[in-house]
């Protein structure tokens, strides 16, 4: 199924997963009774969680030294950054893009070495390559985790918005504001 599919079902349908085929609802004590917009909204929320999103304005490095904001982002770009598996650098293109609304977002805090700080806001589920842990959604970092030279050093539920699910071919990452960041 693709995301539109999998959001056109009617509401008497659900998905335990975006992969999986849908399913009666059969909600005990209320078959039958629906309310669509409700429906709509969990099928919704469900489908994106498994998204790992930057904000719209997240700076994205790109092939030849460029820079984008994620929210600027296509199709056919190129990012440079490191393969997931191996951390070997190159320049892999942007299969997907798509900005998602209204969802909830942690808002980051980082220093690095020079006392530069670096402000990121992203989804819950959002990955980084964290050191000595691997990858790790934000969600469950903890104060002084390092990414890319970076210490952690404040996180906070921000305010509901925008975030950017981006797919990168082969690599499965990209770097964003100067930070390795997971597409899955």
């Amino acid at each position: 199924h693709t995301l539109n599919q999998f959001l056109a079902q009617p509401p008497e349908m659900v998905v335990d997963d975006f992969y999986a085929q849908p399913q009666p609802m059969g909600r005990p004590g209320s078959y039958g009774e629906f309310d669509p917009q409700k429906d709509y909204d969990e099928r919704w929320q469900k489908a994106y969680n498994w998204a790992q999103c930057p904000s719209p304005e997240s700076v994205i490095n790109l092939a030849e030294g460029k820079t984008k904001k994620a929210g600027d982002l296509k199709v056919g770009d190129v990012v440079h950054t490191q393969h997931e598996k191996t951390m070997e650098w190159g320049d892999h293109p942007v299969t997907y893009v798509e900005i998602i609304p209204d969802q909830k977002r942690l808002q980051l805090q980082f220093i690095d070495e020079e006392n530069v700080l670096t402000d990121f806001v992203c989804s819950f589920s959002h990955k980084f390559h964290v050191d000595k842990k691997g990858w790790t959604e934000v969600q469950n970092m903890e104060i002084g985790d390092v990414v890319s030279g970076k210490k952690l050093q404040k996180s906070e539920e921000g305010e509901k918005g925008e975030v950017v699910k981006i797919t990168v071919d082969e690599a499965h990452t990209y770097i964003s504001d100067n930070m390795l960041s997971h597409n899955k």
